[in-house]
């Protein structure tokens, strides 16, 4: 499995293609069918994993910063056949950003591309042989989906809305979302005339779209509200069957078969360690047929002493069994803990994806860093105390580095309700 997919799409035939920024076992642009990897493309580091399309015979794929191609806001044409590289486009004149997605939607209609240019606040129409046509302007644009008669369908993630535009680039309409929604991925049931919304906010569901008429109406859902968090169907914290955590790609085969690719929260500045692959097809009537699930390249889960190591608790998820075993829980609650430094950008570690577990007075602790802790000064470690229901974390206090010695910092009150002394 291709690590840390962020972005997916679906060909007719039921061929997945996933695109990750650094994956050090393959090609940046895992293939998938059937529930088995059948190869990859591209190079380990080659892709900035925010987006990817295609067609019949070709992949569209938004490169990393690379400065000896041009630097970012690149795209990538790959000959589905032969995987390799025919051509290079240069989307956005932002070509000096190395660690944001310059590239934030991409879309493919007969012979025209779509790319989102997000800081250009553009959508750009290229033919498939990338020979510029027109721009749309649209605020910070995202995911981008293009409909049966070639509307134009842009998410605003931040703004929670969608903008409608018909081919020549006129704005036909907006669907407004609630305040709370996060749209970072599209797709266009063409055959029943339906959008489908991925969605990051608290809700982590997926919303439909009646677009047969001039209003889009919101027709139904795919997935209880809110996500892994939610309570009424499950264990707060639980991940599995509709149980999504963050929609980043949507897609149908022509069979119907639907896939979804939930990215699980987690992960700091660096990309490439930004969550994780885990990809569910449902059959037409939502029945879940097979999963895909990867690790994060580097990582650590410890055995919990209190199940005898029948769970392993990296710094972001709960797994068990054996032989590689499963993924059971997220314990990162972004919406109740926005500030977990495990989600925080400006933590200079590379996510905090290893984890080290402790008893204190019968409270389960873990302790969660990323790969060079040492190296980075000053450096914070996140302390967490997990509920033992629904091992959801709280988040308690840091441990700071700096240099090669480690300084300990708890509040007097974190030291008492530890029962440490002082």
């Amino acid at each position: 499995m291709g690590s840390v997919a962020r972005s997916m799409w679906v060909a007719p035939e039921g061929s997945i293609y996933t695109s990750s920024l650094w994956d050090e076992d393959a090609g940046g642009v895992g293939i998938y069918q059937n529930g088995a990897t059948v190869g990859s493309i591209g190079a380990h580091n080659e892709f900035q994993g925010s987006v990817i399309t295609g067609n019949a015979s070709d992949l569209f794929v938004a490169l990393s910063f690379n400065s000896s191609l041009g630097g970012s806001g690149l795209v990538g044409s790959y000959n589905r056949s032969s995987k390799t590289r025919d051509l290079i486009l240069q989307v956005s004149s932002d070509t000096t950003e190395q660690k944001a997605d310059v590239i934030s939607g991409l879309a493919t209609s007969g012979t025209l591309l779509y790319a989102s240019d997000n800081p250009g606040n553009r959508v750009r129409v290229y033919t498939t042989d990338v020979t510029w046509k027109l721009d749309i302007s649209v605020a910070s644009p995202g995911a981008l989906a293009v409909d049966s008669t070639g509307n134009v369908w842009v998410a605003q993630k931040a703004a929670a809305a969608i903008q409608k535009f018909d081919p020549t680039g006129a704005p036909l309409a907006t669907i407004t979302l609630a305040s709370t929604v996060r749209p970072v991925s599209l797709f266009d049931d063409t055959g029943q005339q339906k959008l489908y919304v991925g969605d990051e906010g608290p809700d982590m569901n997926i919303k439909i779209f009646d677009i047969s008429n001039s209003t889009p109406i919101l027709s139904g859902t795919f997935a209880p509200l809110g996500g892994f968090l939610d309570t009424a169907t499950g264990t707060k914290g639980h991940v599995g069957d509709k149980r999504f955590t963050r929609v980043h790609g949507i897609g149908k085969d022509s069979s119907g078969m639907l896939y979804v690719l939930n990215n699980p929260w987690g992960g700091t500045w660096d990309l490439g360690r930004d969550g994780g692959t885990d990809i569910h097809a449902y059959d037409p009537s939502g029945q879940l047929k097979w999963k895909l699930q990867s690790l994060t390249f580097e990582a650590v889960a410890a055995p919990d002493p209190a199940t005898d190591g029948v769970y392993f608790f990296s710094g972001n998820n709960v797994y068990t069994g054996t032989a590689g075993g499963s993924f059971q829980y997220n314990t990162i609650d972004p919406f109740t803990y926005p500030n977990d430094p495990r989600i925080d950008i400006r933590d200079p570690q590379r996510g905090e994806d290893f984890g080290q577990i402790a008893y204190v007075n019968g409270h389960r602790i873990l302790v969660a860093n990323g790969q060079n802790p040492i190296s980075l000064s000053p450096l914070l470690h996140q302390r967490h105390r997990i509920h033992r229901q629904s091992r959801r974390l709280h988040p308690r206090d840091a441990l700071q580095y700096h240099g090669t010695h480690p300084q300990w910092f708890l509040h007097r009150q974190q030291r008492r309700h530890l029962g440490w002394p002082g």
